[in-house]
């Protein structure tokens, strides 16, 4: 989804705000609600077998579990810090004009 042009953009700029407002009309919708929730049940599920299996696990299966941690949280941190990175980045370029 493509945002309204900001005016002082740069054109990285403008992809990252055409970036945070499409995941921020994702999360808005029931698939996106549904697809944060799975996520934060698994994330929730891989920290339990951590905390619950560590002394047990392989160093292989130790990695990968952190592994597959370190992306759930990503992409739960895209999700939910959408909104307010497009308010943030709008503000910083609104500020950048007024210099």
């Amino acid at each position: 989804m493509k945002s309204r042009k900001v005016e002082g953009a740069t054109e990285e700029q403008q992809d990252d705000l055409d970036l945070y407002a499409s995941l921020d009309s994702l999360l808005k919708t029931d698939g996106g609600k549904a697809l944060r929730d799975l996520l934060l049940k698994d994330t929730i599920h891989t920290i339990g077998v951590l905390e619950n299996q560590y002394k047990t696990l392989s160093h292989i299966e130790m990695i990968a579990y952190c592994a597959a941690l370190s992306e759930k949280l990503s992409l739960l941190r895209a999700l939910t810090r959408s909104s307010k990175n497009l308010d943030d980045l709008k503000k910083m370029i609104a500020d950048t004009l007024q210099e």
